[in-house]
């Protein structure tokens, strides 16, 4: 049971910010960011409980790896030298374990980060798949919108945006019907994933919209608010993820930019030219502000962006029955 002093911690964590990274994007955006995970449970829900999902990709070695890289950058004509990169140990392809989130389940493939030098480096884990191209595309799509001193708020909640739109395009760009079924597993994939964030956050999202709404964190409020009788639970779930130390920042960037990626897939789908508009993103993202950014990729406002990700998520599932 969360006690009372508990609770006043948590009041006091979002009166001050220090729960959000000193930054009100979250409280200021609640409501939307409530709205789109109890959408995407709702609309997901009898899917999830219907798939079978076991990835098993077709395995290839490293040259097929990076040649199948290669290409999509050949492709949309993206200059980028994938040998001077492997050269100078910038990008670093490993076999080792690779590390599982305690709360989502989900592994950790590729990772970019800082060394010593605070040089940005690149390390993806391999496990000797095509499914080792997808993380290289996606860990090259962070590389590429990380210019040297321009990361900023805005390109930090909008990369993981950019990075699963590249890599959902990638699979859906492969012409070679050896990896046929490596795509359905993949477009498959993202709705797991995605609902693991979502189904995480919604209660996490559920308990700041409590207080922000109603100025306060009680049974009554609670009941009066949602009326699902659920308060005892949100606040032990909420416990939980305060226990395992998450970052509500980092977990919102996937919860915004993984529906946004099936999106930009929809578009891209749609219209082959709006890979342009990607490539201009992946700029802006570190110029502009949000929705100057969104902007770029079509989507005006607040409810612009609901309406136009509601409909996409609601087409891919039949995207996925049509392929």
């Amino acid at each position: 049971m969360v006690t009372q002093k508990r609770i006043d911690q948590y009041k006091a964590w979002f009166n001050n910010l220090s729960f959000f990274g000193y930054n009100s994007f979250i409280l200021d955006y609640i409501k939307e960011l409530y709205n789109l995970t109890d959408y995407v449970i709702y609309k997901y829900k009898d899917f999830m409980n219907n798939l079978n999902y076991k990835p098993s990709y077709t395995k290839i070695d490293s040259n097929e790896t990076i040649t199948l890289v290669k290409e999509f950058y050949h492709y949309h004509n993206i200059n980028l030298d994938l040998n001077y990169l492997i050269d100078n140990n910038i990008l670093n392809l490993v076999t080792s374990d690779k590390n599982k989130d305690d709360l989502l389940g989900v592994t950790t493939d590729g990772t970019m980060y800082k060394d010593s030098n605070f040089q940005n480096k690149i390390e993806i884990k391999l496990d000797g798949s095509i499914f080792d191209s997808i993380v290289i595309i996606h860990e090259l799509s962070h590389y590429r919108n990380e210019p040297e001193g321009k990361r900023n708020f805005i390109s930090d909640l909008l990369t993981e945006a950019l990075a699963y739109a590249n890599e959902l395009i990638f699979i859906q760009d492969i012409k070679n019907e050896r990896y046929y079924n490596d795509k359905i597993i993949h477009l498959t994939g993202v709705i797991p994933l995605m609902y693991t964030y979502m189904y995480n956050l919604h209660d996490i999202y559920k308990l700041i919209l409590l207080c922000k709404t109603e100025g306060n964190i009680t049974k009554k409020l609670y009941n009066n608010l949602f009326k699902d009788n659920d308060y005892e639970q949100v606040l032990d779930n909420f416990n939980i993820y305060v226990n395992k130390r998450r970052s509500i920042i980092h977990d919102t960037w996937f919860v915004i930019g993984l529906p946004l990626a099936i999106y930009m897939l929809e578009e891209y789908m749609e219209n082959k030219n709006f890979f342009n508009r990607l490539e201009k993103f992946n700029i802006d993202i570190n110029e502009k502000d949000l929705w100057d950014c969104l902007k770029t990729i079509n989507i005006n406002n607040k409810q612009d962006f609901m309406d136009k990700v509601i409909h996409s998520t609601e087409s891919y599932i039949k995207t996925l029955k049509n392929i």
